[in-house]
């Protein structure tokens, strides 16, 4: 098969709690100095100017073997999905598989979460099981588990290519910039003008192979790159605000 589809009912769905003591909530230094502190769903204002999704629309296609495209939003089209016309997808491949990506979901009576894995290592490249997933008409998250720490990427920005865990990465279209960017502290609001959302990732195993992620979005993005405690893995938590989750992943070096 090389597509799933579906509506979830919020309302009647189990709710997806995250595993306690899952991540390290950040705390300010001894100093005084601003550390960041992941975004909490619920303290996000709901009402007539951001109405809460009651019913949760997904879809799952294949490009190929190697490559899924993931869309998650307000069932009835409340968010905003960048034009075909703007940013041209590639054909869906009705042929492809996704036993060839290794893509596993929830069963009806469990909360949401699906997750990708290379057949040929055994290697997982990402779950969102036990991770966050809201989705409202101004704000939307979700949550994944990656590998490792191996992950780079993201934007335009005056900082080393390999993304620091405990941080947070924003993007949004500034227009041309002629000043010079500051030292991306990890803590949000100091990108560059370019807007590229894509994050390459190496899988945990003997084989360490490469896997890409990019997120298709026209509004403001926010990637929370937190750290797991006993563990090598970290938690990716990606942030968007008005549009839907629309989500490629992307194995065996076919980026």
């Amino acid at each position: 098969m090389w597509y799933v589809n579906g509506v979830l009912d919020v309302a009647s769905k189990p709710a997806n709690k995250e595993i306690s003591q899952s991540y390290k909530r950040l705390q300010p230094e001894g100093d005084g100095s601003l550390k960041y502190k992941t975004v909490e769903p619920e303290q996000v204002p709901t009402g007539v100017n951001n109405l809460a999704a009651t019913q949760v629309a997904f879809n799952f296609t294949l490009i190929n073997n190697y490559q899924a495209r993931v869309q998650i939003g307000a069932a009835g089209g409340n968010n905003y999905s960048v034009p075909n016309e703007t940013s041209p997808r590639n054909v869906e491949e009705f042929e492809a598989r996704f036993t060839m990506m290794g893509m596993s979901m929830s069963q009806a009576d469990e909360p949401f979460w699906f997750s990708f894995t290379n057949i040929f290592n055994g290697e997982q490249v990402m779950t969102t099981k036990n991770r966050k997933l809201v989705v409202q008409e101004k704000f939307s998250e979700i949550g994944m588990v990656l590998p490792n720490k191996r992950v780079f990427g993201l934007g335009t920005s005056n900082r080393q290519f390999q993304l620091k865990t405990d941080s947070t990465y924003t993007l949004m279209s500034k227009g041309m910039q002629n000043e010079s960017m500051p030292v991306d502290q990890g803590l949000g609001g100091t990108h560059g003008p370019q807007v590229h959302p894509f994050i390459l990732g190496q899988t945990a195993g003997d084989k360490k192979d490469f896997y890409g992620l990019f997120f298709m979005g026209g509004g403001a993005q926010s990637f929370e790159i937190v750290s797991v405690e006993g563990t090598d893995q970290i938690i990716l938590n990606y942030i968007t605000l008005g549009d839907q989750i629309e989500l490629f992943i992307i194995q065996r070096g076919s980026a």
